[in-house]
């Protein structure tokens, strides 16, 4: 019998790690999305485990604190590592998210200020609209009705 106090998760997060790790987290069926993919090496996340990530629906998140707050080099890295998820999604197709990592309502970001930071790695309006339902998708995942009797 369950545990009362246990309850299931609506949403998995997993930070990213090294290539092993993330080719091998992507095909947990219990994680929902990849996080901190800015903070891995540049190859760590790759066609495979893109090709992994978008059999099993698992979302890879792209988070505007390291733009907002990063500068210099740091800044750069992550917009290229971005720039390289954004490729690897539409080639493959894996959802994406977008998170402000805001720890109060002060770091908050509007739609309009989250398309103009999405745009300096090259996403368009229709993929940050995208990434913002996949949430919701996520939760609410599309599957056949299944009939118990």
């Amino acid at each position: 019998m369950r545990d009362p106090a246990v309850r299931r998760a609506d949403i998995v997060y997993v930070d990213a790690g090294d290539i092993s790790f993330n080719r091998a987290v992507v095909s947990v069926k219990e994680v929902n999305v990849v996080r901190s993919i800015h903070a891995t090496r540049r190859n760590a996340f790759d066609h495979v485990a893109a090709r992994t990530a978008a059999e099993q629906g698992v979302a890879v998140d792209i988070s505007m604190a390291p733009i907002i707050h990063l500068r210099g080099t740091k800044r750069q890295r992550a917009l290229q590592r971005y720039a390289d998820i954004l490729s690897l999604q539409r080639r493959y197709g894996f959802p994406l998210t977008i998170s402000s990592d805001a720890r109060s309502i002060l770091g908050q970001r509007s739609v309009r200020e989250i398309r103009g930071l999405c745009a300096l790695f090259g996403m368009t309006g229709a993929e940050v609209t995208e990434a913002f339902s996949s949430v919701g998708r996520i939760v609410e995942p599309h599957r056949p009705v299944r009939v118990v009797e």
